[in-house]
This record gives C-alpha cells, sequence and structure tokens, in this order.
C-alpha cells in the first residue's frame, strides 16, 4: 500500500481532515468544494499498489493549492518512507546541508518545507496559485548537484540558481 486515505472528518468549521496512514493531517483543512469532490467520493479506503502518480499528482495539486501548512504532507511522506517513490529530489535536498550562518534550519529539505510554508500564506496574492506553489517547492532543487564543502569548512551552492535538471525532471514527471 502506497498510501490509504483512511476517513475524511468533518471539522466544526465545515472544513476536512483526512487521515493518511494512521495521522490526521490537521494542518490540512480544506472547504470542500466542487475540485475537492472527486476526492471525497473515491478516497474512503483508498489504496494504491501499483499506480499511484496520478493520485500523488492530484494530492500534491490539493495540498499546494489548500493547505495552510504543506510542509506537513511531505512530512508524513517521509516519515512513512514513501518520499522516495513520490519525489525523490526531496530525499536528496534532506541529504544536502546548507552553511549555518544563513541557514540554521539546517538541510535544504527542512529550508523548502519552511519555504513551501510560507508561500501557502501568500498564496492567495499569487495570479497563477499552483505555478507559484510549485516554484516554492523547486527553488533550490539546483542546491542537489552544486552543494560542496571549500576546504574552510564552509558548505556553498555556487550557481545552483542556474541548475534547472531536478526541477524539469520534477516537473515532467507532473506532465507539466
Amino acid at each position: 500500500i502506497i498510501i490509504k486515505i483512511e476517513e475524511i472528518g468533518l471539522n466544526e468549521d465545515r472544513t476536512i481532515t483526512p487521515l493518511i496512514n494512521g495521522k490526521h493531517l490537521e494542518s490540512f483543512k480544506i472547504k470542500p468544494g466542487r475540485e475537492f469532490k472527486d476526492i471525497l467520493s473515491t478516497s474512503f479506503d483508498l489504496q494504491l499498489k501499483e499506480d499511484y502518480s496520478e493520485l500523488f499528482k492530484y494530492l500534491l495539486k490539493v495540498v499546494l493549492l489548500n493547505s495552510r501548512k504543506p510542509s506537513a504532507f511531505f512530512n508524513i511522506l517521509k516519515e512513512n518512507n514513501q518520499l522516495q517513490q513520490f519525489m525523490p529530489e526531496l530525499i536528496q535536498l534532506d541529504k544536502t546541508m546548507q552553511n549555518p550562518l544563513y541557514h540554521p534550519e539546517g538541510s535544504v529539505y527542512n529550508h523548502t518545507m519552511n519555504v513551501i510554508d510560507e508561500a501557502a500564506q501568500k498564496r492567495k496574492l499569487a495570479e497563477n496559485k499552483y505555478e507559484f506553489m510549485l516554484s516554492a517547492l523547486c527553488h533550490d532543487f539546483g542546491k542537489i548537484s552544486t552543494t560542496f564543502i571549500k576546504e574552510d569548512g564552509k558548505i556553498v551552492s555556487y550557481g545552483h540558481e542556474n541548475q534547472l535538471e531536478e526541477s524539469k525532471a520534477f516537473l515532467q514527471r507532473l506532465n507539466i
């Protein structure tokens, strides 16, 4: 089983909270609307054994467009050792450290989770909300191939903003 949505609870404020793999995504509160009806009608006890890509694409879009704290979604996948299947780039970001002087949060993964949570707070201002959130998610993918430790011990990622291979590969998997 790659993902199992076990229940979707209706909260007092008329938002819904899914229970995925035994963990409530409490920060993933969505007001049911027309765009959410498909997942409501098909998600109870939904189990995927082989082809997870279409559901992942859909959940990713729902999370990035609606969640107040999208990092919770990625952290649950990470905790359940499923992130590699969905977004191997994020596993690489978790292994990529940053200069603690500028990034005390540690890995590029931690930084990216902070960025997407902050972007979620500003999403309503964007003309193209999904593209805005994807750009926040992918903004440091170039650090995977450019980060190294200099002789003086300083961690650098020169030119990471020009390395597009990882972002292109990810977006191609999303058919974007």
